[in-house]
C-alpha cells in the first residue's frame, strides 16, 4: 500500500475533502489510467465494486458516465463533465450523483493533480462542494478503497 493523506475542511457551508497519495507508477501510466475510459473500467471504484463506464469523452467539456456495480447487487451512477485538461498534470470534472437518494443530482467537483517524483507519481485529490462532514467522511472512505483498487491495477 501507498502512503496516503487525508484533510477535511468546511468553507462557505460545505466539505472539501483532500487526500494525496504517492502510486509506484510514472505520471504519464498514472494519468492515462484517468483518461482512458477503458481502463477506468478496469480498475475505478472499491475492490468489490465492478465498474460500467457508458461514456468517458476526457476533453473539456467532454461527458462522463458510469454505473459501479456493487458485490450485493446495488448500483451507483455518477456522471459529470471534465472542466480542465492539462495532460499529464491535471483533470478537473464535474461528480454527480444519480438515482434518487440523498446526493441525486447534486453537483459536487473533482480536481486531480499529477506530481512526477522519479519513478512514482504523487496524486493529489481535492473534492469540493460535498454538502457536510458526513458526506465527506463518505467519499474520504470511497476515494481511499478506489486508491487502493487502483494501486492494485498499476502494480499488474
Amino acid at each position: 500500500m501507498t502512503d496516503a493523506a487525508i484533510a477535511m475542511t468546511e468553507e462557505a457551508g460545505s466539505q472539501t475533502l483532500t487526500i494525496t497519495r504517492r502510486f509506484a507508477a510514472p505520471i504519464e501510466r498514472v494519468y492515462a489510467a484517468w483518461a482512458n475510459g477503458e481502463q477506468i473500467a478496469r480498475w475505478f471504484g472499491p475492490p468489490s465494486v465492478n465498474c460500467t463506464v457508458h461514456e468517458w469523452d476526457a476533453q473539456i467539456d467532454g461527458r462522463y458516465a458510469l454505473t459501479m456495480n456493487h458485490a450485493d447487487g446495488d448500483k451507483t451512477d455518477l456522471g459529470g463533465v471534465f472542466r480542465e485538461i492539462s495532460s499529464p498534470e491535471r483533470l478537473v470534472f464535474t461528480w454527480t450523483w444519480g438515482g434518487d437518494g440523498p446526493m441525486a443530482g447534486r453537483e459536487t467537483l473533482v480536481t486531480l493533480d499529477f506530481e512526477e517524483t522519479g519513478d512514482e507519481t504523487v496524486l493529489h485529490l481535492c473534492h469540493t462542494l460535498l454538502p457536510d462532514e458526513e458526506w465527506a467522511q463518505k467519499h474520504s472512505m470511497g476515494w481511499g478503497a478506489c486508491f487502493d483498487s487502483f494501486d492494485t491495477f498499476l502494480a499488474s
